[in-house]
Order: C-alpha cells, then structure tokens, then sequence
C-alpha cells in the first residue's frame, strides 16, 4: 500500500524526498513508524541514500529491499520510470502478501493440530499416571530411564514440528548497512 501511495505522490512531479515525506501521514500501521522515521531523516538533512538503507534496515524484509532498491536507483539516475517500477514491486508485493497469508493460514492449521495433539497425550499421561497398575513400571531405575528417553523424544518431535511449521524467511536483497547515520 506504501508503494503505491508513493508512487501516486511522486507521480505528481513531487520529487522522491517530498514524496516520501509526503507518504509518511498515510503509511499502513504495520511500518508508520519506519516510514515516519525515514521522513524525519529526510527533513532533518540525511543524505537519502543512508537514510533509504537504515529504512531497509529498520523494514528487514525482501519485498521492502525490493522498493528501496529502486528508491536508490532512481537517486542515482533520476529516470522517469520510477512510478511504473513501484507499481510492478506494489503488485508483486501484493501477491506475495497473499501466498504469505496463504501459508500462514495452512501452517496455523498445523499449529492447532499439533497443539491438540499434544493436550490430548498429556491428559492421557495424567491420567495414566493416577492409574497405579500403568504406571508401575515406570517406578524402577530401568522404567525412570525408559520415562525419561520416552519424555526427551516427545519434547524433541514436538520442538521439530514447531521448526517444521515456521516460515523460512527469504533473503534480503540489500545487505545490512553499516555506515555512519
């Protein structure tokens, strides 16, 4: 959404700096204050081109790497393509949003599963283990080691499942920055 208001302010003949200043009052919740905070760098005299890269920074996502790439590049060579770049990164971003909204969706499914999963067999251990007669074996020395592997291999599957369902990040464009502000 960020894109592409900056693409209609500086579609306007706003430069990119008074264009991006511009954006900041209407940028979406998820990254106001990284876009209020690169306007500010910019009113305050940063040189754009740090204040841009400490913005990917703060953002660290690829799709954001994406749009400040071409922010640079068009600092760089003031070409007059710079609305039809961010509408393709806006459209682009759009639909990786929604495959990302897909899969957290299939993987929150998963998530449900596995917690369901895992309260049902606790509640089958607590009450197994008020049931003198099952629980016996487990009272000598060889069934507290059987207890304990049996334990150590639930809490381990469990702790892959959970590294099973989360997102792999994809990897930034840009580098980190490591200039001085």
């Amino acid at each position: 959404d960020w894109t592409r208001r900056l693409r209609d302010v500086a579609g306007t003949g706003a430069g990119l700096q008074a264009a991006i200043v511009s954006s900041a009052a209407t940028a979406p919740p998820p990254i106001a204050d990284e876009v209020r905070r690169l306007a500010a760098r910019l009113q305050a005299g940063w040189h754009a081109t740090t204040a841009l890269r400490i913005f990917a920074d703060e953002i660290d996502d690829a799709v954001g790497d994406q749009v400040v790439a071409a922010l640079l590049l068009h600092l760089r060579d003031r070409g007059d393509k710079l609305g039809a770049v961010l509408s393709s990164i806006a459209d682009a971003a759009a639909k990786e949003v929604g495959m990302r909204k897909e899969a957290d969706a299939e993987r929150a499914s998963a998530r449900f599963s596995i917690r369901f999963m895992t309260g049902f067999s606790v509640l089958v251990v607590a009450v197994a283990a008020f049931s003198g007669d099952y629980m016996r074996p487990y009272g000598t020395g060889p069934g507290q080691v059987v207890m304990a592997v049996l334990t150590a291999s639930f809490v381990g599957l469990l702790l892959w499942v959970r590294a099973m369902t989360r997102p792999v990040r994809p990897p930034r464009l840009l580098n980190p920055w490591r200039g001085a502000p």
